[in-house]
C-alpha cells in the first residue's frame, strides 16, 4: 500500500485531455495523481493508496456514479473521502440535489476548473497538515504525561495504562504477568553525603540498567522518590524472580560511575492473580519489599 506523505488523489474519467490537465495540476500543487477508467479501478484505488480527494467526471455517466458512490459508502473510510465533480453546466443543480447525501464538496463544470481544483487542493493540503502537527502534538503531549522526565521510566499515570492492557492479555489470553517493586537501600544517605546530583545520577544509571535487561513489552515505572516497579508481561512468578535476582546481582556490581560508593536494591516481587486492582497489587508487593528490607536489604522477597 501507497504510504506516501504527499497529498494523493484518485481521478475516476475516461478524457485523455482531462487526464492531462490533472497530472498538470498535480505537478503545480506536489501532489500524486492516480487516473483509473472503471469505477472497480477506482474502488480498488481507495484500498491501496491513503486517498485525500476523488474526482469524478460525469462523462463517465449518472448511473455509473450513483452506483460506485453507494459502494464506495459502504466502506466506513471511504465515506470520509470529499469529491470533488466536473460536470456540464446545465447539470450543476440537478447533480446537486442527487449527490446531497455524499460528501461533494464541489461540483464545477468543465470550464476552467484546473484553477478552482487547484485551489481546493492547496486548502485540503493545509487542513490535513494543521490535523497532522495537532495529532503529533496531543500525542508527544499525552507521552510526556505518562513518562518521567528525570529516569524516562513511565510514571503512575503510566502504570495505569500498562497494568489495563496486561489485564486484557490475561483475560483475553491467558498470558500471566508478575510485578517487581525495588527500593534503593539508603538512598537518603546517598543524597545527604553526596548531593542530590550524584543522587540523579544513580537514579538514571539503573533505569537504564534495568530497561536495557527488559523486553519491548515489559515496563519499568518510577513509582516514587526512589522506588520502582517492573511489569513482566508473560511471566509467572518464577521467572520474575529469577529477573529480579538478576537486577540485584547487576545494580551490586555496577558502579554507576562512582568507584567508592556501592550501590544496592530490595526487591519484592508478585504475580497477578484474577480480579486484582492494581492498588491491591501496589500494596501487596509494598509488603514483600518492606520484608526484604527488614532481613537486611540487597535481597529478593516473593509470594
Amino acid at each position: 500500500m501507497y504510504q506516501g506523505s504527499e497529498f494523493t488523489f484518485l481521478a475516476l474519467n475516461k478524457s485523455l485531455e482531462i487526464k492531462e490537465i490533472l497530472e498538470e495540476v498535480a505537478m503545480q500543487v506536489d501532489a500524486h495523481c492516480i487516473c483509473v477508467d472503471s469505477s472497480q479501478e477506482l474502488l480498488e484505488g481507495t484500498l491501496e493508496y491513503k486517498t485525500d480527494l476523488i474526482i469524478m467526471d460525469m462523462g463517465i455517466g449518472l448511473e455509473e456514479i450513483k452506483k460506485t458512490l453507494k459502494t464506495m459508502f459502504l466502506d466506513i473510510q471511504c465515506k470520509e473521502i470529499p469529491i470533488f465533480m466536473l460536470c456540464d453546466a446545465q447539470d450543476i443543480e440537478a447533480l446537486c440535489i442527487e449527490f446531497k447525501d455524499y460528501p461533494v464538496i464541489s461540483i464545477v463544470t468543465h470550464k476552467n476548473w484546473k484553477y478552482q481544483l487547484n485551489s481546493l487542493i492547496g486548502l485540503l493540503k493545509r487542513k490535513n497538515t494543521n490535523e497532522e502537527i495537532l495529532n503529533e502534538s496531543l500525542q508527544e503531549s499525552e507521552s510526556q504525561n505518562k513518562v518521567d522526565p528525570l529516569t524516562g521510566a513511565l510514571n503512575r499515570f503510566g502504570a495505569e495504562h500498562k497494568f489495563q492492557d496486561l489485564v486484557a492479555d490475561f483475560e483475553e489470553r491467558n498470558k500471566p504477568f508478575s510485578l517487581i517493586m525495588f527500593d534503593i537501600d539508603f538512598f537518603k544517605k546517598i543524597n545527604d553525603e553526596y548531593g542530590h546530583d550524584v543522587g540523579d545520577e544513580i537514579l538514571v544509571s539503573i533505569c537504564s540498567l534495568v530497561q536495557h535487561d527488559i523486553r519491548k513489552d515489559d515496563a519499568l515505572i518510577r513509582f516514587g522518590g526512589e522506588e520502582f516497579i517492573v511489569f513482566l508481561s508473560n511471566a509467572s512468578l518464577e521467572m520474575a524472580n529469577m529477573k529480579a535476582q538478576g537486577f540485584r546481582t547487576a545494580m551490586e556490581a555496577k558502579g554507576h560511575g562512582f568507584d567508592k560508593l556501592k550501590v544496592t536494591a530490595s526487591f519484592g516481587v508478585l504475580e497477578y492473580k484474577e480480579s486484582e486492582s492494581l492498588d491491591v497489587l501496589f500494596s501487596k508487593v509494598d509488603k514483600l519489599l518492606y520484608e526484604a528490607k527488614e532481613k537486611g536489604r540487597n535481597r529478593v522477597v516473593s509470594a
